[in-house]
């Protein structure tokens, strides 16, 4: 799981019964949650799957992107119409395209607008008679559940979600011209499993943060990024001080995954994109209370696993959402915790590419002493189930 962008929900019927929702960055509750995930997922014309089954949300979403790109410095039509494509035309299938796709700024700006859309679909579609309670996202789906909830406009955040990108490409030395390959970066992310019922999570990152101080040289970074579920962490760093740190711990931590990206997310080596994103951030008004779902909405952060309280915490929460990490089982935890009517527990819906996926974390989490099951998804990368299971 690595830094997502889904989102993710808890709704009530207001009938009383319970359902579940998934998006990138809400939740619904049983009350039910939501929430939505990040990069990992982009491939070339994302948007069409999303454009396709909500066609009325098309135009108007390619307005709005268009105007947050011409908001950026030097950026000329020809590379505006150059991302417009990438995005939308699904038939594209030139090399520059697979490069481009996973370039953190256009991933990420393609994973907000299609979670946006998803709930925005949804909204329409199912959430109708239900009574949100919550809503979260994992890494970027915390920045689609704040344009969710209406805390931002969408404008603001694909503006902030393209600065974010950049900061993160420069910082990780991942920068350049759509259309070139860079080079290895040397960085990136590694699931790592929690494989014996005898060893809890907890311990498992205190041996993951003892061995890096004892194996790193200066100037390596080794971090948990992502406390997935009890079953899994992510770390994110330098690949070859991860994998001394790895090589240590063996047996216990076998089966680990290197993750598809180039970037470390959640990790000290992307803080120093603080001063950027703290200028974006002050440019962009923020609402409070959550203009859509009213003050009773819980929006829960990622880096404390707590409900934020302001506009400012808000701020915050983006702000540090680029290096701190993410406590995703807390998060789901805390959401069960303060959201569950009646202590009847929450149902779950995540919305967006990519949710089918961070389901299995939500799943692992709210189901493991009941047999009902309480979460769903609506992924629109996902044909058939994807969009029936709600």
């Amino acid at each position: 799981m690595s830094s997502r962008t889904e989102l993710w929900k808890a709704v009530r019927f207001t009938n009383g019964s319970a359902q579940n929702m998934y998006e990138t960055l809400v939740s619904v509750a049983r009350s039910s949650d939501s929430d939505a995930r990040g990069q990992g997922i982009e491939r070339p014309g994302m948007l069409s799957a999303i454009y396709e089954k909500f066609p009325s949300a098309a135009g108007p979403a390619t307005e709005v992107l268009v105007r947050a790109l011409e908001t950026e410095k030097e950026m000329d039509s020809a590379t505006i119409d150059r991302i417009q494509k990438l995005l939308v035309d699904k038939e594209s299938s030139a090399p520059e395209d697979e490069i481009d796709i996973h370039r953190t700024s256009v991933a990420q700006t393609a994973i907000l607008l299609s979670s946006v859309l998803t709930f925005e679909y949804a909204k329409e579609k199912i959430l109708k008679d239900r009574e949100v309670v919550g809503v979260m996202g994992h890494s970027l789906g915390q920045i689609t559940a704040l344009v969710a909830a209406g805390v931002i406009s969408l404008l603001d955040g694909i503006r902030i979600v393209r600065e974010r990108g950049l900061a993160m490409e420069e910082a990780a030395g991942d920068g350049g011209p759509l259309g070139t390959l860079r080079g290895s970066t040397g960085m990136g992310m590694i699931a790592v499993p929690v494989l014996s019922k005898k060893t809890s999570v907890e311990e498992i990152i205190r041996a993951i943060e003892a061995t890096a101080k004892e194996t790193t040289s200066d100037g390596e970074v080794v971090n948990v990024a992502n406390i997935n579920s009890r079953k899994q962490v992510v770390i994110s760093g330098h690949v070859e001080a991860m994998e001394r740190v790895l090589a240590r711990l063996q047996p216990a931590v076998r089966r680990s995954t290197r993750l598809a990206v180039r970037i470390p997310f959640h990790s000290e080596v992307l803080r120093s994109v603080e001063g950027r994103m703290r200028a974006i951030v002050e440019e962009v008004e923020f609402a409070w209370p959550s203009p859509v779902f009213g003050s009773g909405v819980k929006i829960v952060r990622n880096d404390s696993a707590r409900a934020m309280g302001s506009a400012e915490e808000a701020r915050e929460s983006i702000v540090k959402g680029c290096w701190a990490p993410v406590d995703w089982l807390g998060s789901v935890e805390y959401m069960e915790k303060e959201c569950a009517g009646g202590g009847s527990g929450l149902d779950w819906i995540g919305v967006g590419p990519g949710s089918s996926v961070t389901a299995g974390l939500v799943k692992g989490t709210v189901e493991q002493a009941q047999e009902e099951e309480r979460v769903a998804y609506v992924d629109p990368q996902k044909g058939g189930d994807g969009w029936e299971s709600v």
